[in-house]
């Protein structure tokens, strides 16, 4: 699940799909772009090219919230998303397979 914060990106998600249809993942700034990209990147070190299956996840799985009370005016938080920040930077917590604590996790965006 996903959030665009800016109004206009989450009102191009609503319409067109923006981030998660295949035709856009050529689209800088748009999440098929980053899975696009990211994709090539291990393909380049020598990994798998997963480039279809990561989009058709992006495609079937992933889900944009788009609703006017999570999406702030010109990419600023709205009440509910500036509250859902500040719970996360609070209480999120990361830790390795030992148990040992890791750096603090990253909410991009915010």
């Amino acid at each position: 699940v996903g959030v665009p914060i800016h109004n206009l990106f989450a009102a191009a998600e609503r319409t067109l799909r923006l981030h998660t249809a295949a035709p856009f993942s050529a689209v800088p700034l748009t999440v098929g772009h980053t899975v696009r990209e990211g994709a090539a990147a291990l393909a380049q070190l020598g990994g798998p090219d997963v480039t279809a299956e990561a989009l058709a996840v992006l495609e079937s799985e992933v889900r944009f919230v788009t609703r006017p009370d999570l999406v702030g005016l010109y990419g600023a938080h709205s009440a509910v998303s500036k509250a859902a920040a500040a719970e996360f930077d609070a209480g999120a917590r990361v830790a390795d397979g030992a148990g040992e604590a890791g750096p603090p996790p990253l909410m991009c965006g915010h």
